[in-house]
């Protein structure tokens, strides 16, 4: 039992490539890079160009994604909600409590609001979609000043209809084994002498998560890295020797070669 339900992963996360949800008229899509809501954001965050459109349409049966990028301090927070509710308490509260932790009994703090920044991509993964996915979205974004930023989405049918996704041929209890990552930063930049926080935070069950620099793999838990119980790498007093490529893995621990991961290039400023 335990062999097939492995093959059954392994087939699975080779076949599902959720596309990211689509306008109906595709000329209305928003490619401007970084638009700029409003004076008052213009120096504490940025809308990124690859957020899905307001309005958003799913197929049936669909696998797709809901996305949204952001460019704000290091320490910012978002959390996705569907009809006002969150997606998922238990990670909204993760990400709430991840700004203050303990590092070898002292306290440790995000960059202070205006200095360390990240390109910040967040997803929601629609599974073999059903009228119950539809309804509004919206994307709160809460810096580390606590300022609160909302962007709001509306998903909703297509009238045409579309092949199944690999999703709706095993059922949404087997898709949680699936090591997915949800919210990482493409690239950061990070003040000399400052700490910044990388996120990678990942669902799946029976899953671990593994940083690489250059990849070599990073420690748990040191002077110098700290991995958060989020998946979240931790880079303190970061320095020029701290440039490079960093790779985040999520593996399962039941699965072999289940697995996603992503990269962040770190880019320390003097």
């Amino acid at each position: 039992m335990r062999a097939v339900f492995a093959v059954v992963l392994l087939v699975l996360s080779a076949r599902v490539q959720p596309l990211p949800l689509h306008s109906r008229y595709p000329a209305l899509r928003n490619r401007i890079a970084w638009q700029k809501k409003s004076v008052s954001e213009e120096s504490e965050l940025l809308w990124g160009h690859q957020c899905s459109p307001r309005l958003a349409w799913l197929h049936p049966q669909q696998d797709a994604r809901l996305q949204c990028e952001i460019f704000g301090p290091s320490g910012t927070v978002l959390t996705w909600y569907k009809d006002q509710v969150p997606i998922n308490p238990q990670m909204e509260a993760v990400e709430e409590t991840s700004n203050s932790v303990t590092w070898k009994d002292k306290a440790l703090r995000s960059t202070p609001s205006g200095e360390s920044k990240v390109r910040v991509m967040s997803t929601v993964y629609i599974d073999c979609a059903s009228t119950e996915d539809m309804g509004e979205y919206s994307l709160k974004v809460q810096t580390p000043d606590h300022q609160v930023f909302t962007r709001n989405f509306t998903v909703t049918f297509a009238d045409e209809s579309a092949n199944p996704g690999p999703t709706c041929g095993i059922g949404k209890d087997l898709v949680t084994y699936l090591p997915r990552i949800y919210q990482y930063a493409p690239q950061a930049l990070a003040y000399n002498g400052h700490d910044i926080t990388l996120p990678c935070r990942q669902q799946g069950r029976d899953s671990a998560v593994t940083w690489y620099l250059r990849n070599s793999p990073l420690p748990r838990d040191s002077s110098k890295y700290l991995v958060l119980s989020n998946g979240d790498l931790v880079v303190r007093r970061v320095s020029v020797q701290d440039r490079g490529m960093y790779k985040c893995r999520v593996a399962s621990t039941i699965v072999h070669g289940l697995s996603d991961q992503i990269r962040t290039f770190l880019y320390p400023m003097l």
